[in-house]
């Protein structure tokens, strides 16, 4: 996910640099003229992609997904829904999916080498 931070100070752009948990796409830095806002006369924008959870996330949704297909498919879970308890269903239904997904990732990172 491209994210952009505002940095008004060279301790705040130095912290951001040296972040090891995302990846600098570009940094812009200005010089600007010193006033109550920017107390250093500097300012940096700092484009970056956080893309170490994007791929758990995608992962997670896909895991959802495949779970939530099949309850949908399986007529035994199915079988009592009305329209006097759908909007209730559709909630169970998406937590049991979750749940169902970060069980599945939690597993998989347990068995990794």
């Amino acid at each position: 996910m491209k994210k952009v931070e505002i940095s008004t100070s060279k301790k705040e752009i130095e912290e951001i640099s040296a972040r090891t948990d995302i990846k600098i796409l570009s940094l812009d830095i200005k010089a600007v003229e010193q006033s109550f806002s920017f107390q250093e006369s500097i300012c940096a924008v700092v484009y970056y992609e956080d893309d170490l959870n994007t791929v758990e996330d995608e992962q997670r949704a896909e895991f959802a997904k495949a779970a939530m297909q099949g309850m949908i498919s399986n007529s035994t879970y199915t079988s009592n829904i009305s329209k006097a308890n759908a909007d209730e269903f559709v909630k169970i239904l998406t937590i049991e999916s979750i749940e169902v997904a970060d069980a599945l990732i939690s597993e998989l990172k347990k068995q990794k080498p």
